[in-house]
């Protein structure tokens, strides 16, 4: 069980009240403050985990980028009327490397088993709140044949319109998705904010011992989230070695 679902579970057999002391309408006020804190802790862990995906997605198709840029400075050598057949056949052997360079990338950018770009899920869906609200990130099909680049050559005629028709696709991709991560830090901050104003409801007044297990909990709280996209992140650099590797 993770440490924010913890502090959900402890904070509902604790509550803020002492049920002895409390009548039943406070009781049924104080539960349904508790359903909420604790989901909405719970969507916000599940952001911190749109919020690393989304950062795995947009660094792989910088990387993407790089390789596209690189292709079509090669494709520029090879408009030299100087060059031998043998020379040419040298630059379109290194495209073709960068190709599959573009294809071990979208294969292999994977987030808690889930492969981001090759095509297989597009779609991922995170519940943020309470009320199973929900924001969505998308990832582009980032394959060389959802690019439109299979079997490029270098000589052909549309080669450059090939190449600036799939960086176009990716910087798309890429604003599309820093957009999204946009959306992720503004329900994070929401949530966050919502945790203080549920805590602040509460109907009777809360004395110091309660107020310190409340920062205790909020403090726990933000020190997982903090561990979370620590460990995202991790992965995160693991993932662009191992692609800068292949």
């Amino acid at each position: 069980m993770s440490g924010i679902s913890a502090i959900g579970n402890s904070y509902g057999s604790y509550g803020v009240y002492n049920p002895t002391q409390a009548n039943a309408a406070d009781i049924a006020i104080n539960e349904r403050l508790n359903t909420q804190i604790v989901g909405n802790n719970a969507g916000t862990e599940n952001l911190t985990y749109a919020k690393s995906a989304a950062n795995i997605t947009d660094s792989a198709l910088g990387d993407i980028t790089d390789y596209l840029q690189s292709i079509r400075e090669l494709g520029v050598r090879a408009k030299n009327g100087t060059l031998s057949s043998d020379d040419v056949a040298s630059i379109q052997g290194q495209v073709d490397q960068y190709l599959q360079g573009i294809n071990d990338v979208a294969d292999n950018t994977v987030f808690n088993e889930n492969r981001l770009l090759d095509g297989s899920k597009t779609t991922y869906n995170f519940a943020i709140d309470s009320n199973g609200s929900q924001v969505t990130l998308n990832t582009p099909d980032s394959t060389v044949a959802s690019l439109g680049l299979s079997g490029l050559d270098v000589t052909s005629s549309s080669f450059f319109d090939d190449v600036d028709k799939a960086l176009d696709t990716i910087n798309s991709a890429r604003s599309s998705v820093g957009a999204q991560s946009n959306i992720f830090d503004h329900a994070w901050k929401q949530n966050l904010n919502s945790y203080e104003n549920l805590v602040a409801s509460t109907a009777d007044p809360l004395n110091d011992i309660v107020k310190t297990y409340q920062d205790r909990q909020r403090d726990q709280m933000l020190q997982n989230v903090k561990f979370i996209m620590q460990k995202k992140d991790e992965e995160n650099k693991k993932t662009a070695s191992i692609n800068m590797l292949a």
